[in-house]
C-alpha cells in the first residue's frame, strides 16, 4: 500500500500538471466558475511546482536549487509588496498574496517547460553523441 502512494507521489512530482487537472476538475465537480477552479487548482499546484522544477534541475544538471528558489521567491514578494505599497499606499493583504501566489505559478510553468525542454534535448544530444 505505501508503494502505491509513493508511486502517486512521484508522478505527481514529475508531471505537476496532472495535479492541475485533478484539482481543476475537482473544482468544475464542486460547481466553480471556470476562472475559480483555475484559479484554486493554480494556488494548489504552485508548491507542487516548487518542487518540481527544484527535482528537475537536480536531475539533469546535479544542483540543489529549492534554497536559492525559496530566498528568490521570499525578494520577489519584498518587491511586490514595495511597489504596492509605493502605489496604494494602504497594503490590502490578501489580494497582494494572490498576486504574488500566482506570479509564482507562472513563472514556475515557464521554468518547468524550459528545463524539461533543456533536459530533453541534453538527452536527445547525449543518445546522438554515443550512437
Amino acid at each position: 500500500m505505501i508503494w502505491l502512494f509513493q508511486m502517486i507521489a512521484a508522478t505527481i512530482l514529475f508531471c505537476p500538471f496532472i495535479a492541475l487537472l485533478l484539482l481543476y476538475m475537482i473544482g468544475k465537480k464542486m460547481k466553480l466558475a471556470t476562472t475559480q477552479a483555475f484559479g484554486y487548482a493554480a494556488d494548489v499546484a504552485t508548491p507542487i511546482l516548487f518542487l518540481s522544477v527544484s527535482l528537475a534541475i537536480k536531475g539533469i544538471w546535479q544542483v540543489k536549487v529549492l534554497l536559492w528558489m525559496i530566498i528568490l521567491a521570499m525578494i520577489v514578494a519584498m518587491i511586490f509588496t514595495y511597489s504596492n505599497w509605493r502605489t496604494e499606499k494602504e497594503i490590502e493583504v490578501a489580494p497582494l498574496l494572490r498576486r504574488i501566489w500566482r506570479f509564482y505559478f507562472i513563472a514556475l510553468v515557464i521554468l518547468y517547460f524550459a528545463v524539461i525542454v533543456i533536459g530533453i534535448t541534453i538527452s536527445v544530444l547525449d543518445y546522438v553523441k554515443v550512437v
